[in-house]
């Protein structure tokens, strides 16, 4: 199974589950919205709910006003008409009357994650967009008496009226309020906590570069050789419901890592790294060179706190769950083939290093430290921040291992050197 077929399957599960505790026997429909007239768009935030007489409305269903009904709407000759719920049952204004129907719709802001802002309108104004449609060119409305009594219905984009219950009658007038919905311009993430006693840990290793050193001299020597290769990190913080695909997200970890992603996809933050590798070498001779990455993935349930940021400056705090996923390079290590004579491809007798361990993470929720050993350094084009994963002071230092196996007609060495750096990988 791929990774996102993985991921969809998962959120599937978790979709199902949510829809038994709301009851599956509910029909939903996401609300579209008139971006402009002739085009339509899916809400992210809102839903159409079935509703009967006697049935108590679900979570979130908005209000037409505080304190008053909730908004509803009831099929009437193949058009969605608008109106209010009064009594358990949903009144309509329609070609000169008032409906009273049984079996309806509820609006219901998802997880209240909408923000329902009011337009100002008459028959002389431009529409305005992002307008709540109940059909196609019907848009959710409201008027105000003298008195502040609120009037709820819909303006009829193509007859540029508002059609309206008044006082339990139909009322038609020019002007309106028009109830539009506005998206986020950016998501903030913090708080966030992990279900670590049900994480979730896989480990595979991937050929990233490869290369051979060789020795064409009369005399033994290190050979060495810079290797670029890709360093792939994903990130996923998961399509929680009431959100908005792709919305640019900064997420604080719990260590108090900040990370900028695309909420609901899968982040991937691949970097160009340079890696030296180097060998001693017989005179004459030849080593092939592999470098395998091995690729952490790790998953766990998450909650936190997500807050809608708006074009005005409006901030939304909620509580979400989710799932995260995080994908990096924990170790990085080079396989050495046995020595062969560059003369005859001969291999040579005699024991060589077979394999070292280059970067090595050490990973926990709060802690990480990276070791690099062999003889080289590592190079990053640029530097990653964790997502997940606190670093200190201390912790971010670079230990360097040289460590070096020769003919058994030489002594063995190890020098173990550690200097300052920076921390390579997260």
């Amino acid at each position: 199974m791929s990774s996102t077929a993985a991921i969809m399957f998962k959120e599937c599960v978790l979709l199902v589950i949510a829809a038994a505790l709301v009851g599956c026997c509910c029909g939903v429909e996401m609300a579209k919205i008139l971006d402009k007239p002739g085009r339509s768009l899916t809400s992210s935030t809102l839903q159409w709910v079935d509703l009967q007489k006697g049935q108590n409305p679900p979570q979130h269903a908005l209000l037409v006003s505080e304190g008053g009904p909730l908004w509803c709407r009831a099929r009437q000759h193949a058009n969605w008409i608008s109106g209010a719920v009064v009594d358990s049952v949903c009144h309509i204004p329609f070609i000169n009357r008032v409906f009273e129907m049984e079996e309806y719709e509820v609006l219901v802001s998802i997880n209240e994650s909408a923000r329902v802002v009011p337009a100002e309108w008459d028959r002389l104004q431009a529409i305005p967009s992002r307008g709540i449609a109940t059909s196609n060119m019907l848009l959710l409305a409201i008027a105000k008496t003298d008195e502040g009594k609120v009037l709820p219905g819909y303006v009829d984009v193509n007859k540029r009226r508002a059609c309206l219950v008044k006082d339990g009658q139909y009322h038609e007038q020019t002007s309106a309020i028009i109830l539009t919905e506005d998206e986020p311009v950016h998501y903030e993430v913090d708080h966030v906590v992990r279900d670590e006693e049900h994480s979730q840990l896989f480990t595979t290793e991937e050929l990233v570069s490869n290369t051979t050193l060789i020795n064409p001299e009369n005399e033994n020597q290190v050979v060495s050789d810079i290797l670029d290769y890709t360093a792939k990190e994903i990130i996923y913080w998961g399509r929680v419901r009431g959100t908005i695909i792709g919305l640019e997200t900064t997420v604080t970890d719990p260590s108090g890592n900040i990370r900028d992603i695309t909420w609901g996809i899968e982040n991937e933050l691949d970097h160009l790294v340079q890696q030296k590798v180097e060998f001693e070498l017989p005179a004459g001779a030849g080593v092939n060179v592999k470098l395998i990455a091995v690729m952490r993935k790790y998953e766990a349930l998450y909650s936190a706190k997500l807050t809608a940021v708006y074009g005005d400056g409006e901030r939304r705090p909620r509580s979400i769950n989710g799932l995260h996923m995080h994908t990096h390079l924990t170790e990085l290590k080079a396989h050495y083939s046995r020595p062969y004579y560059l003369s005859n491809n001969t291999e040579i007798e005699g024991e060589f290093l077979t394999s070292e361990i280059l970067i090595h993470s050490t990973t926990t929720t709060t802690t990480t430290t990276t070791t690099v050993s062999s003889g080289g350094e590592s190079t990053l084009a640029e530097k990653p921040q964790s997502d997940s994963l606190a670093t200190t002071d201390a912790e971010n230092k670079l230990q360097r291992v040289v460590t070096c196996l020769v003919s058994s007609k030489h002594h063995v060495i190890s020098v173990s050197v550690q200097y300052p750096g920076y921390l390579l990988f997260n």
